[in-house]
């Protein structure tokens, strides 16, 4: 079947249905939720009430709109629909609970499409490149690839995630199915964050390889990082305090002040972080900062070393570092492995570089819960 004939219909978008005029309740109150709210109203749509469980939180308000107990929605509103406005993995239990109730009313979910950009996929633009979407559609090597590249696709373009949920395999980047296991692996870790990663690799290999390059940016979660390495007695570890890029120069970073003790994977090079940091953390607004930090390419970093896996998980950063990694993807013909679609603007760019680096390369893509996130991670191989 044609890609095409797969995408969600226009019509089947929320801002495109005739609920959208009934009192709309968003269920969630976090960080999410906010952003939710900010990508709707773009499209015509706010909350004419949240929803929450937690009995500290009702009674409130966020932004001026009140929260309700479930309770109090079902007892004041006589029709209505529901946005769940959380991270995927809490709207598993919400659905669970709406069933129990006998809810009949519409539900939807809602989550934003990309790492940085606070938009949706336009449908017009879909529409107006399908030739560029069929191109890196039939570059997939299976058809669970291909399934999984509509059902991130829809994702994008209406943000519900739900239905990427059903093709969850695994909570690895290292897909046993996919990738060969070798003794004599070097390994590549861009975005280390303080060695989650790098001990998964650990478990794949065995224990058993040559070298490993890490490379985390955020100075707390560094040294982190260097705890794990010196307590864990790991062996041919080699790490770097810089962040990976497609040239070796210097970016603004957004981070904490002092973040030793709170381990996130918030800090970034495009945002600012009240944004994107979760309300359950508790951090006030004046703990941000904004600092210039060394960014450089794999390329320079390993000077020519062997590298049999890579792996690219930098906050949206990822076209941008594998870009910086090309003469050693050229040379060695590494595993690739890393997050797939996190900025708007390379969403067709990613799968068709790699290709352009080297035909030969198989791309597979994969849904993983990795650490408590539902991501579409992509799998390169020759």
């Amino acid at each position: 079947m044609e890609l095409a004939d797969r995408v969600i219909n226009q019509k089947e978008l929320l801002w495109n249905k005739d609920w959208k005029k009934k009192p709309i309740i968003f269920w969630g109150c976090g960080n999410n939720a906010k952003i939710v709210k900010r990508l709707l109203e773009k499209k015509g749509i706010a909350p004419t009430a949240f929803c929450d469980n937690n009995p500290i939180l009702v009674g409130g308000e966020i932004e001026g709109v009140r929260i309700l107990s479930y309770e109090q929605v079902v007892e004041q509103f006589d029709d209505y629909c529901i946005v769940l406005t959380v991270a995927i993995n809490n709207a598993i239990p919400i659905l669970d609970q709406l069933e129990s109730a006998r809810e009949k009313k519409p539900v939807f979910h809602m989550e934003k499409p990309f790492k940085v950009d606070e938009d949706f996929l336009e449908y017009d633009y879909m529409i107006g490149n399908m030739d560029r979407f069929e191109e890196v559609y039939n570059m997939l090597e299976d058809e669970k690839s291909k399934d999984i590249f509509v059902t991130c696709v829809n994702f994008k373009l209406s943000g519900n995630k739900m239905e990427l949920m059903k093709y969850v395999d695994g909570d690895t980047f290292f897909d046993e199915k996919i990738i060969p296991l070798k003794a004599d692996y070097s390994f590549v870790d861009v975005g280390a964050y303080t060695g989650d990663t790098l001990l998964r690799f650990y478990g794949f290999c065995r224990g058993k390889y040559e070298q490993i390059y890490a490379l985390e940016p955020d100075k707390g979660n560094y040294n982190a990082l260097q705890h794990l390495v010196k307590f864990g007695r790991l062996n041919n570890i080699h790490l770097f305090n810089v962040g990976g890029w497609d040239t070796k120069t210097e970016l603004t970073f957004f981070t904490l002040a002092n973040n030793d003790e709170r381990h996130f994977d918030s800090p970034n090079f495009f945002k600012g972080m009240e944004d994107t940091i979760p309300n359950s953390l508790n951090i006030q607004k004046e703990m941000y900062i904004e600092e210039k930090i060394e960014v450089d390419t794999v390329d320079n970093l390993l000077q020519g070393a062997k590298c049999d896996v890579i792996k690219i998980n930098a906050l949206a950063a990822d076209f941008q570092v594998l870009r910086g990694s090309r003469e050693t993807i050229k040379k060695y013909k590494p595993v690739i492995v890393g997050e797939y679609g996190t900025q708007k603007e390379y969403l067709l760019d990613m799968i068709k570089y790699i290709k352009e680096i080297e035909p030969t390369y198989k791309i597979y893509l994969r849904q993983k819960m990795i650490f408590g996130d539902c991501k579409t991670v992509y799998i390169a191989t020759v």
